[in-house]
């Protein structure tokens, strides 16, 4: 029933009459009375009290929803505050014992090697729990991303800074197309996507097997742009759907939400020869005014 006036028609026992339930000042339902002899007027109190009730009940459950979301948001900060604590502390500890144990090591290159692994695993893990909890600030709204003009040079700069291990270890080709434009997004956010990607690439790829890092326009969308991340690695599974992908991992599941929060996306396709193109599409930039065309 679409509008707000009564409507009675005749019935065999009488009339049967409907009344529309508004609450709110728009009608939600109808009040049947078959076969009634009752007046308008009892009809018509009779189908407000309902509304009342039905507006009451939605109050009650609405409330109750809400209570039960600043519960959640409380248990979110707590978890949230236990996790930075109890994580990052021994962490900590664990960094400064492997400082002590890199300078026992002087003269000995296998205890050396093995406390420069050790202390690499443990700066991977220092990041990957800083990017669990940069996800749960984002989820919860208590952060969000400060997007400004970035190159796609400087994250591929930083990603080297922040990945000299993996830089070291393997050809890593560069290539900035010269039309590419930068991107508008949190550095900060769209440098740990770039560096779980990388990270991911080096896991997965043979020892001597270079991994290419080019930034170009997005082909089809002319307000993107798109970074790519190239392995020779196993490549993907027949059939196999980038959420597939995503799950292979908690690097690349936080890549994916870091760059949803930065108004981006990732997906996945087979490469040529073997291995696999992660594509990371960002938001561009706008041109200032004067290279506009």
């Amino acid at each position: 029933m679409g509008h707000k006036e009564p409507l009675e028609l005749p019935s065999p026992l009488g009339r049967d009459v409907y009344l529309p339930l508004v609450i709110g000042g728009k009608p939600t339902g109808t009040l049947v009375a078959r076969g009634t002899e009752a007046s308008m007027h009892a009809l018509e109190s009779a189908a407000r009290l309902v509304a009342l009730s039905v507006e009451r009940q939605r109050f009650v459950e609405e409330s109750a929803h809400m209570q039960a979301l600043r519960e959640s948001e409380a248990l979110k900060t707590s978890l949230l505050r236990a996790i930075s604590h109890d994580l990052t502390t021994p962490i900590t500890a664990i960094t400064i014992r492997m400082e002590s144990l890199r300078r026992r090591a002087v003269g000995d290159d296998e205890l050396r090697e093995v406390a420069g692994a050790i202390a690499d695993e443990t700066e991977r893990l220092r990041r990957r729990i800083d990017n669990l909890l940069s996800m749960a600030r984002l989820e919860a709204g208590r952060a969000k991303p400060r997007p400004e003009p970035t190159p796609p040079a400087d994250l591929f700069r930083a990603a080297r800074e922040n990945l000299s291990q993996v830089f070291g270890a393997r050809p890593v080709r560069v290539h900035v197309d010269a039309d590419c434009p930068d991107a508008n997004v949190d550095p900060s956010l769209a440098l740990e996507i770039l560096v779980n990607l990388v990270e991911n690439a080096h896991r997965v790829s043979p020892s001597a097997a270079p991994i290419e890092l080019v930034a170009r326009r997005h082909p089809i969308d002319p307000d993107k742009l798109r970074l790519e991340v190239l392995d020779r690695g196993p490549g993907l599974p027949p059939g196999a759907a980038d959420a597939d992908v995503a799950q292979r991992g908690l690097g690349l599941e936080i890549a994916r939400s870091l760059a949803a929060a930065n108004g981006g996306s990732i997906s996945f396709a087979p490469r040529a020869s073997g291995g696999t193109v992660a594509r990371i599409d960002l938001p561009a930039a706008p041109l200032p005014v004067g290279e506009r065309t």
